[in-house]
């Protein structure tokens, strides 16, 4: 936290009273993250030493969700005060300041500037003598913003949780807990496919459920688009894999009416509903600005796109790597690549790979097998 946050004088010390601003973004019938809600609950109680938790996984993962679920299960039980902050970026992160200054500071007072707002408010913070909750959403880009801990308040009656796609950021959680999401369990992925798709939850279509929410890696915002899809073709679900087969762009692209997931995609616009596939196109971005050989690994992607979901083995790619040099069609196709795998394959450099995609939480996992190392659940 920021130990160099200005001191306010005895005078201008906060009254104690009750802010909320959380998105109105809560689904009903939340569904299925209960552990990971209890674990936030149980690292931000007042009987835990810990004051940070930071929530990562990939989008559509239900971060937002569990956020705004344990925002609303902690008001008045422990939390008198909840602020919501856009951390996108940091101009993003000082509005969302801005809006608390304005909030908080005595009626007679003026401030200058977005710099004196945003100091006001992590120093009243930092004196604030009730406990309160700061949620830091969309920090998903720590090198282009590597200051957010100068923007913590530092309060033993303060808890804060950040959402986030990237690993790095776990540093940041310190004694406290970062927890990592990954798709849902095969029940309540089947619970939620069925109230999404409007079909009554019967024997005969379980099995049909069950290689539904498998294919779509028990990712819930994959799972949301296809359940609209299912009811706004009313499809039977017999035939929902062969749909998705021949139109997967389609119903991954669709976003669905009155849909929870959304977000700035820039400072200026207004909070814009998202898709699986958006969601990828930032992830991608993401990738080939900040990452060095960025395009290269997203080409990488690319290829795992061909592949099934799990099990995507190194041997394969190894032997694709060896015969490009005998096999110019295969040399042309593989194009940027061969700047991660010059010369010899290097094992070590792939596993350096796959991990950074996995800081970033593009690619979920994976582990070492008897033919290396392979990657496991993703949705392409």
């Amino acid at each position: 936290m920021n130990d160099q946050a200005p001191r306010l004088s005895q005078g201008t010390r906060p009254t104690v009273k009750r802010y909320y601003r959380i998105p109105n973004r809560r689904v009903c019938g939340f569904i299925g993250s209960e552990v990971i809600l209890e674990e936030i609950v149980n690292q931000l109680s007042p009987s835990s030493t810990s004051r940070i938790v930071v929530l990562r996984g990939m989008g559509g993962q239900g971060k937002t969700q569990i956020a705004l679920e344990y925002c609303h299960q902690a008001i008045d039980r422990q939390f008198l005060t909840i602020f919501w902050i856009d951390a996108t970026s940091e101009s993003s992160l000082k509005k969302s300041f801005e809006v608390i200054s304005e909030d908080i500071r005595p009626a007679a007072m003026t401030l200058s500037s977005t710099d004196s707002s945003v100091d006001f408010a992590i120093a009243s913070l930092s004196a604030w003598p009730s406990p309160w909750l700061m949620v830091f959403d969309n920090y998903d880009d720590p090198t282009a913003f590597e200051n957010l801990p100068h923007f913590l308040p530092n309060n033993k009656n303060g808890s804060i949780l950040i959402k986030t796609r990237h690993a790095d950021v776990d540093a940041l959680a310190k004694g406290g807990k970062a927890i990592e999401l990954h798709g849902l369990k095969e029940n309540f992925a089947l619970k939620l496919f069925f109230r999404q798709s409007g079909t009554v939850e019967v024997d005969r279509d379980i099995e049909q459920g069950r290689n539904i929410v498998e294919r779509l890696g028990y990712h819930p915002l994959a799972i949301t688009q296809a359940g609209a899809y299912i009811t706004k073709r009313k499809i039977a679900l017999k035939d929902f894999m062969d749909h998705y087969n021949r139109r997967r762009k389609i119903i991954l692209d669709q976003t669905p009416q009155m849909s929870q997931y959304r977000r700035r995609l820039t400072d200026a616009q207004n909070e814009t509903s998202l898709s699986v596939f958006t969601i990828w196109e930032l992830s991608f971005q993401q990738l080939e600005t900040m990452q060095a050989d960025g395009k290269t690994k997203a080409d990488l992607l690319t290829f795992f796109a061909f592949f099934h979901c799990k099990d995507i083995t190194e041997r394969l790619f190894k032997e694709f790597h060896d015969s490009r040099n005998s096999n110019d069609q295969v040399s042309c196709c593989i194009g940027s690549l061969g700047k991660i795998f010059r010369g010899a394959w290097d094992s070590d450099q792939f596993l350096d790979t796959l991990g950074e995609l996995k800081d970033l939480s593009i690619l979920q996992t994976f582990s070492e097998g008897a033919d290396g190392f392979a990657t496991s659940r993703s949705i392409h």
